[in-house]
């Protein structure tokens, strides 16, 4: 009966919190007693530099900002990249995963033409997953992949959310997925559609072990980021 009680607060607590943030009203369901994920990365940018004890690098001529406190997304600070065909980007290492998965906030303030990518997962400095605005859409690719792009363009000045998933391989079949949203409903990433993008016969057969936010090379964007959160299971 205890254990029925408890399975019981914990889905009214999840529904609510749910539609609590349908309302617009941000409730953490960890307060109440549901058990937190073991984050590989749980980044929030809050105080001086980057929270949660995570070592994060930033490199590049651009901007580099994990205390910006203009128009945040969350709490009272976000992280503020801006690149002008210049190299701006920042980078956190953890242990090797076959799997990973991640979701950040993002307003994409404003990016330039053509392919302009803004997120890469990677063995150390070797690229396995690269996210890009193409042409104003979302696109991802695995590398020695096929490029994939979603239907829809990402909008920009809009606060969204945004995953990025890659998947090891043992060939030609390392999986990497993305997709976007304005609220927290993730979409289907299983296939591409209107807000996603899939990319399905990459050959990274090894475990990645670094998510790069920016990019390393030259790109034209401005992109707010907060809240990132990394896995390695589906979330």
């Amino acid at each position: 009966m205890k254990t029925l009680s408890i399975l019981l607060q914990s889905l009214g607590v999840l529904w609510l919190s749910a539609a609590w943030a349908a309302a617009g009203i941000i409730i953490n369901p960890y307060a109440f007693g549901v058990a937190e994920p073991a984050w590989i990365i749980k980044q929030g940018f809050e105080g001086t530099g980057y929270d949660n004890a995570e070592t994060w690098t930033g490199t590049g001529s651009g901007t580099v900002d994990p205390d910006y406190t203009g128009l945040v997304l969350v709490g009272s600070q976000s992280l503020r990249l801006v690149s002008s065909t210049t190299t701006s980007s920042t980078r956190v290492e953890f242990a090797g995963q076959s799997k990973f998965f991640c979701r950040w906030q993002m307003r994409l303030v404003s990016v330039g033409t053509g392919n302009q990518i803004i997120a890469t997962i990677r063995v150390t400095a070797t690229v396995r997953a690269t996210l890009t605005i193409a042409s104003g859409k979302l696109r991802v690719t695995s590398s020695g992949g096929t490029a994939n792009d979603s239907a829809n363009n990402v909008p920009t000045g809009t606060d969204i959310y945004l995953w990025f998933e890659y998947e090891s391989g043992t060939g030609s079949n390392a999986v990497t997925r993305a997709g976007w949203s304005t609220d927290a409903t993730k979409p289907t990433l299983s296939a591409g559609g209107a807000t996603s993008c899939v990319s399905a016969n990459g050959t990274g057969t090894d475990n990645v072990t670094r998510l790069y936010l920016g990019h390393t090379g030259n790109t034209i964007w401005e992109q707010v980021i907060d809240e990132v959160r990394a896995l390695n299971t589906a979330f």
